[in-house]
Parts: structure tokens; C-alpha cells; sequence
């Protein structure tokens, strides 16, 4: 069932793709993740695209966002199929502060953190990366993509060049 509002969940064809992207770093890992945190609200793209992937357990995993929250609740019944263990897996809401709340997420307390397309809105990216960092359990895998540098300027450029090609100007 899709979540409430009858809009298109996860349809944005830039996060699916970055998404996707992320998840292929995944299949090259041999070993599980019992415990993983998605942190910000795109991140719901790869939650959705985990069903079969990379050793990830739902059940005991997390989703950290800011933003909307029925987007994981979808996404994790996508990904968890049913019967797979996904009921246990918390939304929970705050963004850059519950990221740094130690009594939220301890320290080592995850085998993988997964921040796809969301860290670049922190206003400290330093010490989201950080906190990203304590989380994670020592043998843990970060797996983060963000914008930056000259992203935009690259993805305007490309915009306009597919619209010149659609309408033929």
C-alpha cells in the first residue's frame, strides 16, 4: 500500500539513481549488517532498494530524518517484503540533533550508517561525519553521497541540454 496523500512515493529518478549507486558498493561487501542507520529523508530511496542486497537486516535497523516519515515506513515494506523482519524497524525524527544525541544512538551502536543525499543540508557537515563516525560500530561501513563543489552548475548544465534535446532548441 502507498503511503497516505495518493502521491508517488519514492519517484524522483536522481535519487534512485545515486541511490542505486550506493547500494552497489553493498554487493561487493561479504559480510551482514544487523544494525543500520539511514540517516536523512532520501536515504528512504535506498531502504526501499534493499530487498536481496548486501547482508542488511531490517528488523533491528533505523532510519533517521527530519523530513517525511511515511516515505521509510513505505520503503521498509518494500524492502522487508512480507514476513522478513522489517516490523522492527524505527522511524525516528530530528535531523542534526538526534544525530548527536549519544542516549538516542550510542556510540558503536551500528554495523552501518548510510547517508544518501541528505548530509549536505547539515549546517556543520564536519560534525555530522563525526557522529556518523561514533555510531558506527569499529569494523562499521559508512556509505555517504552528497552534493557538492560544482554539482550544480553540472546538473543545470545537463537539465538544459536534455530540454534543448526534448524540444529541439
Amino acid at each position: 500500500a502507498d503511503p497516505p496523500g495518493g502521491r508517488a512515493p519514492l519517484s524522483d529518478p536522481l535519487l534512485s539513481s545515486v541511490a542505486e549507486s550506493l547500494l552497489d558498493r553493498l554487493d561487493d561487501v561479504t559480510r551482514s549488517f544487523p544494525r543500520a542507520l539511514f540517516v536523512g529523508a532520501p536515504a528512504a530511496y535506498c531502504v526501499a532498494r534493499l530487498r536481496g542486497r548486501g547482508g542488511v537486516e531490517l528488523g533491528a535497523s533505523a532510519a533517521l530524518t527530519d523530513g517525511d516519515s511515511d516515505a521509510f515506513r513505505y520503503a521498509a515494506r518494500l524492502a522487508g517484503g512480507p514476513g522478513a523482519g522489517a516490523d522492527g524497524f524505527a522511524v525516528l525524527s530530528g535531523g542534526e540533533e538526534a544525530l548527536a544525541d549519544r542516549t538516542l544512538l550510542p556510540d558503536a551502536s551500528h554495523d552501518l550508517v548510510v547517508a544518501c543525499m541528505g548530509l549536505h543540508w547539515a549546517n556543520d557537515l564536519v560534525a555530522a561525519v563525526a557522529h556518523c563516525r561514533r555510531i558506527l560500530r569499529p569494523d562499521g561501513l559508512f556509505l555517504a553521497a552528497l552534493l557538492g563543489g560544482e554539482t550544480l552548475c553540472e546538473l543545470r548544465a545537463a537539465c538544459a541540454l536534455a530540454e534543448m534535446e526534448r524540444e529541439g532548441g
